[in-house]
């Protein structure tokens, strides 16, 4: 049986810089790799020392680097230059792997998803867009009237939201989407254990954001809401230890010097 020809389009995807960074993307693909016939192409920020163009190490699926310089998003009117690099330079350069694609699917409803609704439209192929926290929730609102953006609209034939509630933010910006399903991250559990002997007196929270340093974002460190979740368990500190009560906070970069002075402060920890 012929497999589907699929190009899935990430911003975020472990590097040698950073191996966690966009880690599940690469567990994406690894699974995706096996059903259809994967490309992934891994839209970057260019920096000195840095190919515009490169290719990915990986044995299950092909793999592509394209990076373009970064503009803050202050400075919106500008924001649709990088999304005109990327698409000349993949146009260029895997324009063969481009028309042999039967379905486009972007991770992220801001640049990547910007370039698979421009490619859906050039080569008249469906485009599968999967919602992630971030892009409808800092990044869309912010680029949604630009030109490069607005074909997101038109020209996106699926919607996968890891929430219902992205799903109702999504569909603020957008209007009614017709073909748009709550998809929820799980975990394999033949995989991973409970951990025995388990305390059931205590009141667990799990955090598994970290504290990435998403520079190119005007968030930084705290994109996932990593420093508010700190400040506020801060504030309430003695009341939580008094209830029994405890944070797991993990994550990327979750061992900074900053989490463990943060830890350090704590009398619940």
């Amino acid at each position: 049986m012929n497999k589907l020809n699929v190009t899935m389009i990430v911003t975020g995807f472990p590097s040698v810089e950073n191996m966690s960074h966009g880690i599940f993307n690469k567990k994406a693909a690894d699974q995706l790799s096996n059903l259809v016939n994967l490309t992934v192409i891994h839209l970057r920020i260019w920096k000195p020392g840095r190919k515009f163009f490169s290719k990915g190490n990986s044995e299950s699926y092909k793999h592509y680097i394209i990076s373009a310089p970064y503009i803050p998003f202050k400075e919106n009117k500008f924001l649709s230059f990088p999304i005109i690099l990327y698409n000349r330079l993949a146009s260029g350069k895997l324009k063969q792997v481009l028309e042999e694609t039967q379905v486009f699917h972007s991770v992220g409803a801001s640049f990547s998803g910007a370039l698979g609704a421009l490619w859906s439209e050039k080569y008249n192929i469906p485009h599968v867009l999967q919602i992630i926290g971030t892009d409808v929730n800092t990044e869309l609102p912010l680029l949604i009237d630009q030109p490069y953006f607005k074909r997101i609209k038109t020209h996106t034939q699926g919607v996968g939201c890891n929430s219902r509630a992205l799903m109702v933010q999504y569909e603020k910006l957008m209007g009614k989407v017709e073909n748009i399903e709550v998809i929820y991250r799980g975990i394999d559990l033949s995989q991973y254990h409970l951990q025995e002997n388990v305390s059931t007196e205590n009141l667990r929270f799990l955090y598994l954001g970290g504290l990435p340093d998403y520079r190119e974002t005007q968030y930084g460190i705290n994109l996932k809401g990593g420093v508010t979740l700190m400040d506020a368990w801060s504030k309430i500190d003695d009341k939580l230890k008094s209830s029994n009560c405890e944070l797991v906070f993990a994550g990327p970069d979750s061992d900074t010097k900053l989490a463990a002075d943060w830890k350090d402060r704590l009398s619940s920890r």
